[in-house]
């Protein structure tokens, strides 16, 4: 096994430093609008981890920088057991000519 795929968990996936949107310090609101409200009131920090607090989300995980570095890390380590991006036999299947192969392409 090559020794760079050994290794591909323990790599942080976020190699540029880019300030999420969500998560630069607003300070004052010249205009008034209430959108700093917005943003505090759309989130809430528990453990030092940053969730939803909109009642109506069903995603309970956290939405924060480690979050989304997991998941990504999670989406390579599954590519790598796959060997591809996808478990199905799609190139098996399409290469049937004879039945017309289609495939259902949801995400």
């Amino acid at each position: 096994m090559n020794n760079n795929n050994n290794n591909i968990c323990n790599k942080s996936v976020h190699k540029k430093n880019v300030q999420h949107p969500l998560l630069i310090n607003f300070g004052e609101n010249q205009d008034g609008d209430g959108f700093d409200e917005f943003i505090l009131d759309t989130f809430r920090f528990v453990g030092g981890r940053r969730y939803h607090n909109v009642s109506s989300s069903k995603y309970f995980l956290p939405n924060d920088l480690p979050e989304m570095d997991r998941l990504e890390k999670q989406h390579y380590l599954f590519r790598h057991i796959w060997r591809n991006n996808f478990s199905a036999p799609v190139r098996e299947k399409l290469s049937q000519k004879e039945n017309h192969p289609c495939v259902l392409d949801v995400g």
